[in-house]
Formats: structure tokens, sequence, C-alpha cells
């Protein structure tokens, strides 16, 4: 392939990922020029370092040609021997906030896919100028840190490699590449519609480039962003290693109050990582930004009197911070299976089929309080402990029995 930029192109790759550490590798491919590039360029790669490539569509259902489109790409790309499936997103009518819910809806089903086929990682084509939309969007979002330091090259998102090598790259270079390997692309018609934020903003990059807001400037800024982000994730995780304890049977945190001493920014992050632990899911700045202000006033009061913040139950007990699961927004669910996992948290067997599991909490604190007198513990660790109960209902035993664990 004699193209003068190709080594440009190629030059992420190898230290993306290091190909003995993979044997099978996806790549989304909406037939835009940006990622059929990066397709076509894979498979090269791929097929060099004797990996299996698969590059996946999602028919997104919003157009009339979504379908016509996909057979377009299935068909390119067979025809250079590329394995290629096709994943439709079947959902009602969208009205609002198409862009966002799409975008959501594809990471949904190329993760499930992955995960499916036991691959892990996954290969997106973003390029420069969208890097570019996204800072500026986020900036005027009043995105922190963790949001300006914009798409990185390589994240994880459940339990998923996801590469993206082409942030420092001009499209206009992914499009030359295509018509010198005579490779036609689609050309998105969504990509036009001034009534979608991120296209308001494309329209904005030439007049701030002129003023030295170039693609090329701000995905510096945001390699040195996201450098400062790392090093505050580090500081985070540091304090945390050392001031707190995670109890894994009755899935709370014990914490030192000294964290009320800490810089704001690593508050923040510490809260979340303890809540996202308690939880057993991950939560994000965009999940609770509307609180988190509230949340630095309640921890850094002179006196922290109990509180909840996304889905725990924050309070003092004996000089030491306390997170646990706010009982109250725990799930009531039927069993459908002897094995459950319930609330992200507790992985039950043997239950029995038909019943329902639901928390502890004020109501069924009575029954449990008598296997508890010896404890040292705050009374509401034991309030979001699930429990097993009939229709009528009527306690059976707490589901604690069925995994073998210790309440005291």
């Amino acid at each position: 392939m004699n193209f003068p930029n190709l080594n440009l192109l190629l030059q992420h790759f190898d230290s993306l990922l290091t190909p003995v550490n993979s044997t099978h590798i996806a790549v989304a491919v909406s037939g835009g020029a940006d990622s059929l590039a990066l397709c076509v360029l894979l498979n090269e790669w791929a097929k060099l370092h004797e990996l299996k490539l698969t590059a996946i569509t999602i028919e997104h259902q919003l157009r009339p040609e979504s379908a016509y489109e996909a057979q377009r790409v299935h068909q390119w790309l067979t025809d250079r021997g590329i394995h290629h499936e096709t994943l439709i997103w079947d959902h009602a009518a969208i009205t609002s906030n198409v862009q966002e819910k799409a975008r959501e809806a594809r990471y949904d089903l190329l993760i499930g896919y992955c995960k499916q086929h036991t691959i892990e990682h996954l290969w997106l084509g973003h390029h420069a100028h969208d890097q570019w939309e996204t800072f500026f969007m986020r900036l005027s979002h009043a995105s922190g840190l963790k949001g300006l330091a914009g798409m990185l090259p390589h994240s994880h998102r459940d339990g998923i490699n996801i590469y993206r090598p082409f942030l420092n790259i001009d499209p206009e270079i992914l499009k030359d590449y295509l018509i010198h390997q005579h490779q036609p692309w689609i050309d998105d018609p969504s990509n036009q519609m001034r009534k979608y934020e991120r296209i308001r903003w494309r329209d904005q990059i030439e007049p701030l480039s002129q003023l030295g807001l170039s693609p090329m400037i701000i995905q510096f800024v945001c390699e040195k962003l996201s450098a400062d982000d790392q090093a505050l994730d580090w500081s985070a995780n540091d304090w945390i290693s050392q001031h707190v304890t995670f109890n894994d049977e009755l899935k709370f945190i014990e914490c030192d109050l000294n964290l009320k001493q800490l810089p704001i920014s690593l508050i923040k992050r510490i809260a979340l990582r303890l809540t996202s632990q308690v939880r057993g899911i991950t939560i994000t700045t965009a999940n609770v930004r509307h609180n988190m202000e509230s949340l630095i006033q309640k921890l850094t009061a002179t006196e922290i009197k109990p509180f909840t913040f996304a889905g725990c139950y924050w309070m003092e007990h004996h000089n030491k911070m306390y997170v646990l699961r706010e009982w109250l927004k725990c799930p009531h669910e039927c069993i459908t299976s002897t094995d459950m996992t319930y609330d992200h948290r507790f992985n039950l067997t043997p239950l029995p089929i038909g019943k329902t599991l639901e928390p502890v909490g004020k109501k069924y604190w009575p029954q449990i309080k008598p296997l508890v007198m010896g404890s040292s513990l705050p009374y509401q660790v034991f309030l979001s402990l699930p429990i097993v109960t009939e229709d009528d209902p009527v306690i059976l035993q707490p589901a604690v029995e069925f995994y073998k664990i210790s309440l005291i």
C-alpha cells in the first residue's frame, strides 16, 4: 500500500494493543469514512499479526435508508474478506435526545456482542474533529477535568477494552486513504442537521481554528488534561488504599473522617469510588452532577449528619464514616431462579422459586435484631441485606443464610 500517510495512520495500533495479548478483535463500522478507513487498516494489521477481525454495524432504524446502508457496508466488507455482522437496534419512536440515545444503544449492542463472543478489544474510528466537538460540547456544559480530558485512546467499558487510534488524525486523511483504496463510503445526512448540538459545534471548527483553537491544539490540551486526571485518580486510589475498609460480606464501607480535610476534587472522586463499590455498579459524575455540591457541603461540615447520596446512606459512627446501601432504594424482586444476584451486590444460592427478595429495612428489623445483638456495627448496616418473604408477607429467613455469611 503506497499511501503517503499510511505510517501516520498505523502508528498507534501497536502501541495501543500488543498483538500477543489478543486473538480476536472487533471494530465498529457505521459506513462513514472514519470507521471504514479504520476497518480496512485493521484488516491488514490483523492479518499481519494473525488476529481474527469482526466488523460490526449497528442498524439503528432511525432513517428509512438505514437497512440499505447496512447491507452496502456488509457487501463492501465481505468483498474484502472481512467478517461482518449487523446488529439491529429495536426501539419505539424516539422524539428527543436522538443522538445521545442512539450512541448509548450502539455501545450497549457493541459491548454485548463482544461479551457474548469473548472479544476483549473493540476499536472505534473517532478522529480529531470528533475530539474537538466533544471538548467544546463539554466545555459549554461546564464539565470538570475528567470531562474536558475528552475521549481517551484506550479506555474500558463494562470489561471491554476500547481503542480510538485516530484522535489526532484529520478526517480528510481518512477520506484520502479510502479514495486511494478505491473504497466508497456513506455520508450520514444527520451530519448536516443543525438541530443537533454536535453539528452546530462542527460548524465552528474553521473559525475557531483561525483563532488558534484547532483540532490538533485541542487534542494536545486533552492529552495534558488527561495526564492531570490520571494523577488525581492515582491520589484518590492511594488514599482509599490507606484509609478505607470494604466489608465484602455485608457490602459496606468504613473510612477515616479525615476525608473531609482533603481537597474538594479528591473528595468528589473518592466519594464516587466508594459509592460505586457499595452499589456494585459504576457511578459517574454524569449520574449525580446535580447532587455533587450538596455532597461536598455535607461531607465537609463540622458535624456530619446522616444523608443519602447516589443510592447510598452516609453516616458517622464511632469516629468513622460509614457508606452503606440505601435500603429504601433496594429492589423487591420475585425469585425466578435458584441462583440470583440481588441489587448488583449479593450472589444468592439456593433460593426458593416463587418467593420474594427484598431488603430488611425497618419493617423487618425487629426479626433480624436478635441475630445481631453482639455486633458493634451500626444497625443501618443490616437494613439493606436481602431477606426472603412470602406474598403475605411473612418473613421466611434472612437471605444471608443462603450464602453462609456472618451477620455479626
